[in-house]
């Protein structure tokens, strides 16, 4: 089962049950010599463990003309030869790992991670300090790996509604850079060589500015040797680019596209989106609780049974909220005006000391707002894992933000409303198969 799966599971296992109050555990931190930041997350009564690799580049570093090379490094980076690990194919590579793996590329980061059982623990630091050492992109990875980026784009923006909508809408309340797109364009990912690509590796994809965590059944005395052992040669390599300046989006707007969807009989799909605060942003605790509002919302309505979705990842793309949904028998029309309505509903309610739990239990693991027991923890700690990576690579403020949500005030919820998710700032784009 793809990590991805897990961590929605476990993401709705929190939402349902709460947070709780038992202290989290410890988290360590600490860099090499060579400039590889090490995060280390031992979790009680964890069965598996959770290696995640954080890489500081994504879709805002691609060059001009080359939308798309963070995402084709990111297959090649799992797939090809890395060390004595032969190359293999994206099912080989699954295979390996039933207990969950994730490999992805954001806006400005990189992740590829797995789980597996404790007494494997010292085959795979040895694996993924290869990668970073001695990673091998042939033509022959790459001639298989471009049609596989080429496909995910075609679902990605046209040809599964449900997921094209979100996509199309957030390019228009997040441009990306520099003509680009997330994910790439096809024309310019078929473009690229292995040439290409093993020197941007060579440079960028090294030890400076990564971030390797380990997090669940391990042991952090015998852990720290053994990441000194395989990880203090790996070369630093080149500090990250500055990425991209975002362009200033074109706002509102509002999109019918027309696709050919890859299933028979796909539903058209509407989707709102809006650009969000970032952690640094004054608003950025009172829009935490209009989201956690509008989760609460729509899971009191039947989410997953066909009902509308709320798409907000703090962790994985935090620059973007949306509400998408199947256009069914209603009109493209009645059902932007549904998903306004629950907007609406959702940020008009008064505000109670209810708001701020919501919204701690809600965000409280990815965020760290609140202490998540480590039992929880256990089910899933690729969970943990991508949590603490991720928040060293924003420079996350755990415990500031948790002082800022505690202090939310009805009027901060107002104005977050008002400023945040303002018709002005919004992008509405229906897709509807041909």
């Amino acid at each position: 089962m793809p990590t991805r799966t897990l961590l929605l599971t476990f993401l709705a296992t929190l939402l349902l049950a709460g947070c709780g109050s038992e202290p989290a555990g410890p988290v360590e931190s600490y860099t090499l010599a060579n400039g590889l930041t090490v995060v280390l997350r031992p979790i009680e009564g964890a069965e598996q463990v959770a290696l995640v690799v954080l890489h500081p580049l994504g879709n805002h570093h691609d060059p001009q003309g080359q939308s798309g090379l963070a995402h084709l490094i990111e297959h090649c980076y799992v797939t090809a030869q890395g060390g004595p690990t032969p190359a293999r194919t994206m099912q080989e590579y699954v295979a390996r790992y039933p207990g969950g793996w994730n490999a992805q590329t954001g806006d400005r980061f990189t992740v590829a991670a797995c789980v597996f059982p404790p007494e494997r623990l010292k085959e795979e630091l040895r694996d993924a300090a290869a990668r970073l050492g001695d990673l091998r992109i042939t033509k022959a990875v790459v001639a298989r790996e471009v049609p596989r980026v080429v496909a995910e784009l075609a679902n990605m923006y046209g040809g599964m509604p449900m997921l094209a909508a979100p996509n199309l809408a957030r390019e228009h309340v997040h441009p990306t850079p520099r003509g680009g797109r997330r994910g790439g364009r096809p024309d310019q990912v078929q473009a690229l060589t292995a040439e290409v690509l093993q020197e941007r590796w060579s440079r960028f994809y090294r030890a400076r500015g990564t971030v390797l965590v380990l997090a669940g059944a391990i042991d952090p005395e015998a852990v720290r040797d053994r990441v000194h052992h395989y990880f203090h040669t790996v070369p630093a390599g080149e500090a990250a680019p500055d990425p991209a300046e975002v362009p200033e989006p074109t706002l509102p707007v509002t999109e019918t596209v027309e696709v050919q969807a890859v299933q028979p009989n796909a539903p058209a799909a509407a989707c709102l989106a809006w650009a969000a605060p970032q952690p640094d942003d004054a608003l950025y605790a009172p829009f935490l609780v209009l989201v956690a509002r509008l989760w609460g919302q729509v899971q009191a309505g039947g989410a997953g049974r066909g009902g509308p979705m709320v798409r907000f990842a703090p962790l994985d793309d935090p620059h973007v909220v949306a509400l998408v949904g199947a256009v069914g028998p209603s009109t493209p029309e009645e059902a932007v005006a549904s998903l306004e309505a629950l907007l609406a509903e959702a940020v008009g309610k008064p505000f109670s000391a209810a708001d701020r739990t919501a919204a701690r239990n809600a965000f409280g693991w990815m965020l760290g707002v609140a202490d998540v027991p480590d039992r929880m923890l256990a089910r899933n700690p690729y969970g943990a894992a991508l949590a603490a990576g991720r928040r060293v690579q924003l420079g996350l403020d755990p415990v500031g933000l948790r002082a800022r949500l505690d202090a939310v005030t009805a009027e901060d919820v107002k104005r977050a409303a008002e400023t945040i998710f303002a018709p002005d700032r919004r992008a509405a784009v229906i897709v509807v198969p041909r």
